[in-house]
């Protein structure tokens, strides 16, 4: 029936005779099949060796070469053995059996194999995801502990994707990692102990925040990068934990938090003087774009009225650069609800110097903004801008 009793000759198109009147095959179609009964079907030339199979089993199934083993009723085959040739003589199908098997990998972990095979090893493991089960966990763990930090980092990374996710065993040994002397193994912990937690897990964000006082500038940026990322996971302690590093002695740090809560519409969670602060400091920052940042993280808080987000923006309407004033001045105009006097009085102050065209058409659109809430002041100096316009 669909057994494979022997196998079948090859017949090519370059082998074919004319007087043939069987169809010539290029290819042929592979039913492989797991142990856990899932299958698929793939085609293949009739000169594709198993190793060639097993490249396409990869491309389907996600499973790495590495860890397949490829039989027919029983019999393993070899990375040489032509596929084509276990095909079913009477439905022309090679029904083939794939089983993931680890051995390789766990050989090419041992102490004695070299390091580049050993970090080879850990990467195709991580390939594997969560497949490999706890034989694949309990390898990459045991890894955890080798005295090269290569390894560790390595291991780190894999146990980020063969740990199930919430795996307590894997997130005691990434936070465990996190006291590590290296500071590369202390980022990839972190790393892997943020993709491991469960979304609304605390223990990522404290461990995250933790790191604000870690001696590397750049385990401080990849903690960072961790909150945010837990941010976006709708992880509420994450935007707590990114405001310790508002006051980080690095200034790169204190821009890339100030940043990530910017980006997560959460500048000044509670409008605390710390931030506010930092953000005053930001805004007299000898770079033109750093001080515009400044401008951009204050501007939801300005809106609803914070008087020391005004003030800010006031002090930015008078910055030497042009467009950090009118940067501030488009600012601005969100404050115009509030009535603020000190907005109007800076937006005809800027129209009356010799202004570039973006900054005038933020001041007019500030301007505009006031004299809609009928402020007599701001009215005036639109319409003294419209005659000057005609004229």
């Amino acid at each position: 029936e669909n057994a494979i009793l022997q196998p079948c000759s090859l017949k090519t198109a370059n082998s074919a005779s004319p007087m043939d009147s069987e169809p010539v095959l290029e290819n042929i179609l592979v039913d492989v099949r797991t142990l856990g009964g899932e299958s698929f079907h793939t085609t293949v030339e009739l000169t594709t060796d198993a190793a060639g199979l097993k490249s396409k089993v990869a491309e389907i199934s996600g499973v790495p070469c590495e860890c397949q083993q490829l039989s027919v009723d029983g019999s393993a085959l070899c990375d040489l053995d032509i596929v084509a040739l276990y095909r079913c003589a009477a439905t022309q199908v090679a029904t083939i059996d794939l089983i993931i098997t680890l051995d390789s990998l766990l050989d090419d972990l041992k102490p004695d194999r070299g390091l580049i095979k050993r970090i080879r090893a850990l990467n195709v493991l991580s390939q594997l995801s969560s497949r490999g089960g706890d034989v694949a966990t309990q390898a990459v763990t045991a890894c955890l502990e080798d005295s090269s930090d290569f390894i560790r980092v390595s291991a780190l990374w894999s146990l980020a994707h063969v740990a199930p996710e919430g795996d307590e065993r894997a997130i005691a040994n990434a936070r465990s990692s996190l006291e590590d002397p290296i500071p590369d193994v202390r980022q990839a912990a972190l790393e892997a102990l943020c993709q491991i937690c469960e979304a609304q897990d605390e223990r990522a964000p404290i461990a995250a925040g933790e790191r604000a006082g870690d001696s590397q500038v750049h385990v401080r940026l990849a903690a960072i990068e961790v909150l945010e990322v837990l941010a976006h996971r709708g992880n509420a302690r994450a935007l707590n934990e990114l405001c310790i590093f508002l006051e980080d002695s690095d200034e790169n740090v204190r821009w890339r938090s100030v940043r990530a809560l910017h980006r997560h519409e959460r500048v000044v969670p509670t409008a605390d003087s710390k931030t506010m602060r930092y953000l005053h400091a930001l805004s007299k920052h000898r770079e033109p774009a750093m001080r515009c940042w400044a401008v951009q993280a204050v501007a939801e808080v300005a809106g609803s009225g914070n008087q020391a987000a005004v003030a800010i923006l006031l002090d930015c309407a008078n910055d030497s650069e042009a467009g950090v004033r009118g940067e501030a001045l488009k600012t601005l105009a969100h404050t115009a609800p509030h009535g603020d006097k000190q907005a109007i009085v800076s937006a005809i102050k800027c129209l009356e110097r010799d202004i570039s065209d973006y900054e005038k058409q933020a001041a007019i659109i500030a301007l505009s903004k006031l004299a809609a809430q009928g402020h007599k002041a701001a009215v005036a100096a639109v319409s003294a801008q419209l005659q000057h316009s005609c004229a």
